[in-house]
Parts: structure tokens; sequence; C-alpha cells
């Protein structure tokens, strides 16, 4: 059984079932997968019980708005799970739902495998006991995970990023360039809003206001908007209608262009971009490996933003920085997170090759603390070694 709340944890858990399925085939076995997931898992071959695409919500506020719809998708797993009593059930990430559904399982005797550790270095340090309670294995992310959740008596694998095999950092920019369309001979900024509808609602209206202060300032240039399949497309075009029709009221119309999934990965638009405006998550990690320059920017409501700096205990909030140990990448973060600012930490560094190579520089660096190591396959290696147990 799996569950995966989110987009990025669809991906990863996707492909731990895909190279699960390959060592598998060696030995003529077979698999039976099913849980929570979006479009990738499904891809993959789970039977999806619940779809995770309307679950994606940020911060403490959104939850409790929600909270009854996430008993019942957790109720429907819960009862799959008693039905078709699997052999083990992997967890990706998504942990406050996640870890209330392995309670069930521990229950069951099923062992739980937890595929991208919560954040406990960075908030929440409290909740060490209760996840060591119940997970059987923990399959982290990063080195420096290992001896928080050894030292909590959890068998502990550092199976590295995914992303670090599953990203292809080998096509070219112009090859990139002309999968999303677009000339290589004009300046291009991504804009990388996040795939969750709250992201969507708060970051993707400051970025095109940047995008219009930036294109005053350079006419010539072009901004791409490469869309998540869980990106809701009517609320973009939404956004962009609204966007424009400021625009056409106080000068220069920013040149946008749509790119769907189903045309290119937004990696192709990371790469193709001389710069990258990108919310902090999962994508400063995409973006670092594919190695363009970029600016985060991250924001949520004001209720959200009290509770949360009593809790993060962190400086800086994008993965690529939290990796380096410093900062390597400019954050405007929540109040810090307006037009003005961004679009000028934008244009900086669109106009200065230095930083731009003193950065990819940093990047590099990052990508090789995270290693070489294949994921996927040492999840589904985790995995089947619980069956049986």
């Amino acid at each position: 059984m799996i569950s995966a709340g989110e987009a990025s944890g669809d991906a990863h858990a996707a492909h731990a079932l895909l190279a699960l399925q390959e060592q598998l085939s060696e030995t003529a076995e077979c698999i039976d997968a099913f849980g929570m997931g979006g479009t990738r898992l499904q891809a993959a071959g789970c039977d999806l019980v619940v779809d995770n695409r309307d679950l994606s919500v940020i911060g403490f506020v959104d939850v409790l708005i929600n909270y009854p719809k996430f008993l019942k998708r957790l109720e429907a797993l819960r009862q799959a799970m008693r039905a078709r009593l699997p052999d083990v059930l992997l967890i990706a990430d998504y942990p406050d739902f996640n870890l209330k559904l392995a309670d069930t399982a521990r229950g069951l005797g099923i062992p739980v495998v937890m595929y991208v550790a919560p954040q406990v270095w960075a908030w929440r340090q409290g909740r060490i006991p209760g996840i060591a309670r119940r997970v059987s294995h923990m399959a982290v992310l990063f080195p420096f995970e290992v001896p928080i959740w050894e030292g909590a008596g959890v068998p502990t694998t550092y199976v590295g990023h995914p992303m670090v095999r599953t990203i292809d950092t080998s096509i070219s920019v112009a090859d990139s360039r002309k999968a999303v369309g677009i000339a290589t001979d004009v300046p291009l900024i991504a804009l990388l809003p996040g795939s969750r509808p709250g992201e969507i609602k708060r970051l993707l209206p400051l970025m095109l206001r940047a995008a219009h202060r930036i294109a005053r300032q350079s006419p010539d240039c072009h901004f791409v908007l490469p869309l998540a399949p869980s990106i809701d497309i009517a609320t973009v075009d939404k956004h962009l209608s609204d966007a424009q029709q400021a625009a056409e009221q106080g000068g220069e119309v920013p040149t946008i262009t749509v790119v769907h999934d189903k045309q290119a990965p937004s990696t192709a638009a990371m790469r193709a971009a001389d710069v990258v405006l990108v919310a902090s998550g999962t994508a400063t990690l995409e973006t670092g490996l594919v190695g363009t320059p970029m600016v985060v920017v991250y924001a949520v409501s004001r209720l959200n933003a009290m509770l949360m700096r009593r809790l993060v205990k962190l400086v800086d909030l994008a993965l690529v920085n939290i990796v380096a140990g410093r900062r390597i990448v400019p954050e405007f973060i929540q109040e810090k997170a307006e037009p003005l600012a961004v679009s000028d930490a934008v244009i900086a560094l669109l106009n200065d090759k230095a930083a731009q190579d003193d950065m990819r520089s940093d990047l590099e660096e990052v990508k090789r603390q995270l290693g070489d190591i294949d994921a996927s396959d040492a999840v589904a290696r985790i995995l089947r070694s619980h069956v049986g147990k």
C-alpha cells in the first residue's frame, strides 16, 4: 500500500514503485499496489483509492478548514487497508496525514516505511518520539538526517534524493528553449509558483506583478510558466487575465508562454531560463540540480505566518540554501515577498553574468553534496526487506 499526499511525494513514490516492479521482474514476481496518489502513481500501476489532487493545502489554517475532507479520505484508506491487508505500507512525505494511517497499519501488524522524513531539524522537534513509534524504517534524503532517527531508535537508510537520478540535467539550453517554444536570443525568466492551490493563489499574482515591472524595464524579456498536472488551469488563466488587464493600464505587457506538463516538463523551462523565479520547496532543489540561477519567494496567510514563526528554527527556507549551509540564492519570504524587491533582485541577477556564474558554481557543489545514489532503487529494496516480517 502507498500513500502520497502531494505532487512531489506522488513522483517519488511512483519512481520507487517502478523500481520495485523492475526488481521483482527479475524473479518473475508481480506486485499489487493501491492507496493514495496522483497522476504519476496511477501511471505506474497503483490503484488509487484516493486521488490526492484535491488535498494539497498550505499551513495550519488551511488544514483546519479542510479537516473533514481529510478525515473522509483517511477513513477510505483505512477501510482499504483492512480489506486488502498489504505486506507493507509506504508513506511518502505528507506526515500529519500519513502518520495517522501508519497508526492503523501498526495496529494490524503491517510494517511502515516512511520515504522523505518530516523536517524535524527545521521545526517541531518534539514530534520525533511519536513518529518513531509508528515507523518501521525511515528512508531519508539527506545524510544529516540519519543520526536524528537512529538516535530515536528507528532503522534509517540514507537513500539520497531521487531528483539526482530522475532529473535530466544533460539537455542543452538550446534544446530546452525549443521544447518550451522560446527563441534562443531573448532573455527568459521562468515562473514557478508551486503546485498547491494556496501557492497559486498567493504566489502567482506576486510573480505576475513582478513580471510586469521587469517587462517595463526590459521589454525584450520573455517569461515561461510551466504548469504541473495538479494545477487547475482555469485558475491560472484567471490570474493571467487579471494581470494582463492591469498591465495594459500601466505599461508594458509581459510576454508569458504557458507550458503544460504534456508539452514539456517543468525542468525544461528551468533549463531554458536565464533566471528562475521559484516558490520555496522542492522546485528550488530541482532548479539547483538543473543548474539555473534563481530567486526564491514564499508567502502564507498572516495567521499561518504567526504560528510558523514560533515553530520554525531555520534562517533559510530554500532547500539549496539548507544543503549548502549558507545563503547561495536570494530569498524573499512573507512580508519581504513583494513585487518591487523581487523584480529588482531578478533584474540584478539577469544583468550580472558574474553573479550567475558564481551561483551556478554554488549549485554544482550542492549537487555534489547530494551524491549519486539511486534513491528509488534503494527504497524498493527496503520495501522488499519488510515483506513477510
